[in-house]
C-alpha cells in the first residue's frame, strides 16, 4: 500500500445486482437464465438486475482477498463494465495528488490541463464520496458506508483494516482491473 493511500486491496466480483438473500449461501440458489446471460435466484424467479438504475449503474457484491472484506458497491457500468468473477484492485485515499498533498475536496481540473499527472492517472474508475456511517459490528468487525452522489457502497470487514475511513470525511475511490 503506497503512502497516500488508506486501503488498497484485490477484490473479485461475486454477483451483481444482489436482491434477494442476506447470507453468503444464497448465492447457491442462482441459476442462469434461459438466455444464460444473467443470474436468477431459483427463490424468487428473479434477475439480479436492477432496473430502477436503468443500464448504467450495476450494485456488485465482492470479496478481497488479501484483508478478508466484503463489498458492495454501486458503478457505472457503461464507464466501467463488471461480471461476476472480474478482478479489480480498489484503493481508498484522501488525496489525487502523487506527492501527498492534502485535498480541499474540491476538484481542479487545471493541473491535468496542464499536463500534470495525479493518481487517477493510474485507474479506470475513480468516485468521489463522503462516509456517512460507520458501524461497530462486533468487537473486531465493522461497517463503512461511502455515497458517492447517491452511487454507495458498504464495505464490511475486520476494524483494523477498516480504522482510517472516518464518518463525515471525504475519500476518492479509485478501481483498477487486476
Amino acid at each position: 500500500m503506497s503512502q497516500i493511500s488508506l486501503l488498497e486491496d484485490l477484490f473479485e466480483v461475486q454477483l451483481l445486482n444482489p436482491k434477494c438473500h442476506e447470507s453468503k449461501d444464497w448465492v447457491k440458489k442462482l441459476r442462469n437464465s434461459d438466455d444464460g446471460s444473467v443470474p436468477v435466484c431459483t427463490s424468487c424467479e428473479r434477475e439480479h438486475r436492477a432496473p430502477e438504475w436503468g443500464s448504467r449503474v450495476s450494485r456488485v457484491e465482492c470479496t478481497s482477498e488479501n484483508y478478508e472484506l466484503e463489498l458492495l458497491l454501486d458503478v457505472n457500468t457503461q464507464i466501467f463494465p463488471l461480471n461476476p468473477h472480474d478482478r479489480f484492485t480498489l484503493v481508498m485515499t484522501t488525496t489525487l495528488d502523487l506527492a501527498g498533498g492534502m485535498c480541499d475536496g474540491s476538484y481542479d481540473p487545471l493541473p491535468m490541463l496542464q499536463g500534470k499527472k495525479t493518481l487517477a492517472d493510474k485507474f479506470d474508475y475513480v468516485m468521489h464520496g463522503r462516509v456517512y456511517n460507520v458501524v461497530e459490528e462486533t468487537t473486531d468487525k465493522m461497517g463503512i458506508f461511502v455515497s458517492f452522489g447517491g452511487l454507495l457502497m458498504r464495505l464490511r470487514g475486520d476494524a483494523r483494516n477498516l480504522q482510517s475511513l472516518q464518518r463525515d470525511k471525504d475519500y476518492y475511490l479509485l478501481l483498477r482491473r487486476a
